[in-house]
């Protein structure tokens, strides 16, 4: 990973705890995404005068996780210079954004929110074996998300967890990765 991406989190992570610096980082990226993907309508735009409110209503439209800005301990001209710099990266091709997904791993790894993640050698050792004329995978268990992502885009690909933050994960990888894995926040004993 580069140096400046990692420059760049030094610079934003601040005061903010960790897991909620993660899922700013994980919304901003998202965000970008959609916007070069021109998934967005133009009220979402970047302008250059970004809000929380703003990139929460970008999330709660395109994702199935309610959001809240109130947990980001972050200024909106704080706000706007992170999804710039991002930005910046981006269109020199210092970064891309399947190396932000890995970016976002990497930080909930630091933080120990990594511990049950599926390591992308165990992952591409289960697509293997499982084999290749399979046409959909369903991942009952935390952190499925991380093995479906090693089958290919054409395999449907779904799971369940427990957990709000791991949907909302799921969800911003599916978007910077362009895949197509559907997580639900269910229990499947009691529902």
């Amino acid at each position: 990973m580069n140096k400046q991406i990692w420059s760049l989190i030094d610079a934003y992570s601040g005061k903010l705890l960790g897991e909620v610096f993660i899922e700013l980082f994980a919304a901003c990226s998202a965000w970008l995404k959609l916007l070069s993907n021109g998934e967005l309508d133009d009220e979402y735009d970047f302008t250059g005068d970004e809000t929380k409110e703003t990139l929460a209503k970008v999330l709660n439209d395109c994702v199935d996780v309610n959001f809240s800005q109130h947990r980001w301990d972050i200024k909106d001209s704080q706000l706007t210079q992170l999804l710039a710099s991002l930005k910046k990266l981006l269109e020199a091709n210092l970064i891309t954004y399947p190396e932000l997904s890995q970016v976002i791993k990497e930080l909930q790894d630091r933080e120990g929110k990594g511990a049950f993640s599926v390591p992308n050698e165990l992952s591409e050792l289960g697509a293997r074996l499982i084999g290749a004329n399979v046409q959909s995978v369903y991942c009952p268990f935390n952190r499925g998300a991380d093995f479906a992502m090693q089958w290919p885009k054409s395999v449907d690909k779904c799971g369940e967890t427990l957990v709000d933050s791991e949907v909302f994960l799921a969800e911003v990888h599916n978007i910077l990765l362009s895949n197509n894995f559907q997580t639900v926040n269910i229990n499947p004993i009691y529902s």
